[in-house]
């Protein structure tokens, strides 16, 4: 953690500048400042958090295929405004999502898998598979703890990068990837 923070902090310290009047000072232009990087840029990193929803600022969802959006009205699923849903159920879907600096060793998923499968795969920050989850299955899950085939820990990933994909099929539904303990707690 200390490692992490300094990390940031140095990285803050680059970008600012203090004048010959002690004062300090912001760059001029966005190009001079790396702490700038937008959610398009493939470098931007979401900060560690609770829950990534589906439909959050800045997004989560980087792309997807086969899916839509659609307004949740389960009153089972508290504060979670929406989800994704296939949109043509004869044809495999997937998301994938930003890089998120991984909160926690515990990834929970809400998610609504139907008659349908769920399947989350972890990548590193280079985009190289680290793991795939077991199938998720049968009916509403929330705060469902996601098992990684061979009994991956992800304790050795935690405070880095990585991105999700998740694959969908038939009627599943997808809302929302959870963390109850971060890093710092």
């Amino acid at each position: 953690m200390k490692n992490f923070l300094k990390t940031k902090i140095t990285r803050l310290f680059k970008v600012l500048k203090i004048s010959s009047l002690g004062i300090l000072e912001f760059p001029s232009s966005l190009s001079e400042n790396i702490a700038s990087i937008g959610s398009s840029d493939n470098r931007f990193v979401l900060p560690p958090r609770n829950n990534y929803y589906m439909n959050q600022v800045p997004a989560f969802v980087k792309s997807y295929q086969n899916l839509k959006l659609f307004p949740n009205e389960d009153p089972k699923l508290k504060g979670i405004q929406s989800g994704y849903q296939l949109k043509n159920q004869d044809k495999s879907a997937n998301l994938s999502t930003r890089k998120i600096s991984l909160p926690g060793e515990d990834m929970k998923i809400t998610c609504d898998p139907g008659a349908g499968t769920i399947k989350v795969s972890l990548y590193d920050e280079k985009n190289d598979l680290i793991a795939s989850s077991r199938i998720i299955s049968g009916n509403l899950k929330v705060r469902e703890s996601i098992k990684w085939k061979d009994d991956l820990k992800l304790t050795k990933f935690v405070s880095r990068p990585v991105s999700l994909k998740i694959d969908l099929s038939a009627d599943a539904k997808v809302y929302a990837i959870r963390f109850d303990d971060l890093f710092w707690d």
